[in-house]
């Protein structure tokens, strides 16, 4: 794991955005629809850190397959 790295919705992710069939709860779903598949994680992480307990929501997300772990070249970050 890369604080670099950028998360993606799963296909059960996009799902749950259309149809709500999981019932998250509001600041899973909140943190569910921040996920863009551009923003690396450290930047995700210090966006809701003021709003939700980020890390623990994100882990929550991943280990029940709603986002999906997308690894980026360290020469594509630098470059931005």
């Amino acid at each position: 794991m890369d604080k670099t790295d950028i998360f993606i919705r799963s296909a059960k992710g996009e799902q749950e955005i259309a149809t709500r069939v999981n019932k998250l709860p509001i600041k899973h779903r909140s943190v569910l629809i921040m996920i863009d598949g551009r923003t690396t994680e450290e930047a995700l992480l210090a966006k809701i850190s003021g709003m939700f307990d980020g890390k623990t929501i994100v882990s929550d997300l991943e280990t029940h397959g709603f986002i999906e772990r997308k690894a980026v070249p360290r020469s594509a970050v630098q470059a931005k």
